[in-house]
């Protein structure tokens, strides 16, 4: 499964054209970050760094977990395979959510048999000022 979990998590090439890491570099984000023309932050821009950092947080608490679950000498054998198990199947459905286009498993797959896991689609655009962009945190 974790060799599977490797080549779903390969993308294009960096200098393709397919690459969304190299359609926009770091210098270019940053500006947009900064401010805008009118010197005011655009909430919305606001609100996509933070879920980004809130993104790259959780999946480094992830791994972090994963490690602590392989190293751990108190769980049973059992009880490790199936915290392994499940930390791996969580890790492949985030993967299909956040890459819808190559989805990998199949519906028999899954104790659940739900293809997309638990789906969050955003109703609507939703634009969020600092008060409300504080209160998602």
């Amino acid at each position: 499964m974790s060799e599977q979990m490797n080549k779903s998590m390969e993308g294009p090439d960096l200098g393709s054209d397919e690459s969304p890491r190299s359609s926009v570099n770091s210098h270019e984000w940053q500006n947009l970050m900064e401010n805008s023309q009118d010197g005011t932050k655009n909430p919305l821009i606001c609100h996509v760094q933070d879920c980004m950092e809130q993104l790259r947080i959780h999946v480094d608490k992830s791994l972090q977990a994963k490690k602590l679950v392989e190293d751990d000498t108190t769980l049973a054998i059992e009880q490790k395979k199936i915290v392994m198990c499940e930390i791996d199947r969580s890790i492949e459905r985030l993967i299909e959510k956040l890459n819808p286009n190559q989805v990998t498993s199949k519906p028999s797959d899954r104790s659940n048999g739900n293809l997309s896991g638990n789906d969050y689609t955003p109703k609507g655009a939703n634009i969020y000022g600092n008060s409300e962009r504080e209160s998602l945190v």
